[in-house]
């Protein structure tokens, strides 16, 4: 059979017989699935595909040298929400602005302080205007003190609310950080691959050098797979090609076809012309072994595939979490590009906030206008919410007018030094269509909610023999 002919087999009936194996791309990417999902897929994988689920020594290795970093991979965000310079630091951040508000309004107490002060040595004396009596300065004077006090009471219990809501969140954080270590010990994914999943037989050292051995003339050659780790040291930079050695050794014993689940895309795996298929080499270097079809999928493809040839695979509730996890990695891979399209959008429109209205006389020396920050906030089936700071330096040199030369051509000196400097920051609203793993703009709607911009004017002092080299050079 010409190994291209394996390509039009019928596929659902190949998924109904052939060997499952995942890589340790895949079997690591169902811990960042909502739990009860990944069970759920696995435990349902093995019951339909029976004894015929199977795991190589090298990907199991893979798999247990790398599962518990995945596993903690999310204690690094719980730690982020108490870290002020986090981009996700929104706790810190919150009260923050809270003490900031009450810092500033105890600020413009003691100014009122000092104006009702004022007021009483104004108003006090009988014998200068304007005088009034005690009474009305004392009711004035109480009422101030009063409200200041209120405030100042309010303010010692909001820091003090603070302490404990910041005390609180930390104790929470704690807890569902030490839920998360737990899984290293109690993890349900492992126990269903320990229990269900098939070993395949070990490599001797002999074996492994050999196929060292073989992999420094394929690597030379760029013969898939694994020549794009050819940087690596040791056994690791042939470790996509024992897995390969050990997926044929599987199906050749076993005599069926292979249905590979990666999520590593790499040009040694994946055909550039013929999307969604392993590199032609493969496919025939498999079925010239085996007499057998290589197929691989990523795991997103292979649970709708799944899905759709097995009805009672996983429900549809199930189907559309995933989904919303998969828009979520799509959007999170596409946030430099919209951050440029945004960007794009907006330009014209900053640069008109630093016209100032006596443009004609300011020359800008330099701009600068760059997304600091972007953070996805919410995500819906077509909208994403985020928040984008966009920072902006301008610098501008002003020139006023000094006369006429003879010839009466204008004088012009540079008089200040105008320079604008800070943050715009905008809740956003994307509307989008997603398809084939492809995020399109359909329309952007933003809200400026704060203007940090500050504006600095400083005089640019002109000595005489320069003022003598601006004369001569407008003559």
């Amino acid at each position: 059979m010409f190994f291209l002919d394996l390509l039009n087999q019928n596929e659902e009936e190949v998924f109904k017989k052939a060997i499952l194996i995942f890589d340790t791309s895949a079997l690591l990417e169902l811990y960042f699935f909502n739990k009860t999902i990944a069970i759920e897929i696995l435990q349902k994988t093995t019951e339909i595909f029976e004894e015929r689920v199977f795991i190589t020594e090298q990907i199991l290795f893979e798999y247990l040298k790398n599962r518990e970093k995945v596993i903690e991979k999310p204690l690094i965000l719980y730690d982020e929400l108490m870290d002020k310079k986090s981009n996700y630091g929104y706790i810190v951040k919150i009260m923050d602005k809270i003490v900031e508000v009450e810092d500033e309004m105890n600020k413009k107490i003691d100014k009122i302080d000092g104006i009702v002060q004022t007021f009483k040595e104004m108003c006090s004396k009988k014998d200068k205007h304007p005088f009034l009596s005690q009474e009305i300065i004392e009711k004035i004077s109480t009422f101030v003190k009063e409200y200041s006090n209120k405030l100042k009471n309010t303010d010692i219990k909001i820091k003090e609310r603070i302490g404990e809501i910041e005390s609180l969140a930390s104790e929470e954080i704690k807890g569902r950080k030490e839920e998360i270590k737990k899984i290293i010990n109690n993890d349900d994914i492992k126990d269903i691959i320990d229990k269900k999943f098939k070993k395949g037989e070990s490599y001797t050292y002999s074996d492994l050098m050999d196929i060292m051995k073989e992999g420094e003339f394929r690597y030379s050659n760029s013969i898939p797979p694994g020549y794009e780790d050819k940087e690596k040291k040791g056994f690791q930079k042939y470790g996509d090609l024992i897995i390969w050695k050990q997926i044929i050794q599987i199906c050749e014993k076993e005599d069926k076809d292979c249905i590979f689940i990666s999520n590593d895309k790499k040009e040694d795996w994946d055909d550039k012309e013929l999307s969604g298929s392993p590199r032609l080499e493969l496919i025939k270097e498999f079925n010239e072994i085996t007499m057998k079809m290589f197929y691989k999928y990523n795991l997103k493809d292979f649970i709708y595939k799944m899905n759709s040839y097995f009805p009672s695979f996983i429900d549809i509730k199930s189907i559309e979490i995933i989904d919303e996890y998969y828009l979520g990695k799509i959007l999170k891979d596409d946030i430099e590009n919209f951050s440029d399209e945004f960007l794009n959008k907006i330009r014209d429109e900053i640069v008109d906030r630093f016209i100032d209205e006596d443009y004609f006389n300011l020359d800008t020396d330099y701009e600068d206008y760059s997304i600091e920050n972007i953070s996805i906030i919410k995500i819906d089936r077509n909208l994403c919410k985020y928040k984008i700071e966009v920072y902006c330096l301008v610098e501008k040199t002003r020139y006023d007018y000094l006369g006429r030369n003879d010839g009466t051509k204008e004088i012009l000196i540079p008089t200040n030094k105008i320079n604008y400097e800070g943050f715009l920051v905008y809740n956003v609203e994307r509307s989008f269509k997603w398809e084939n793993d492809t995020i399109e703009t359909i329309n952007i709607i933003k809200k400026l909610i704060e203007d940090n911009i500050e504006k600095h004017d400083a005089a640019i002092w002109i000595e005489d023999e320069d003022m003598e080299m601006y004369e001569e050079i407008n003559r």
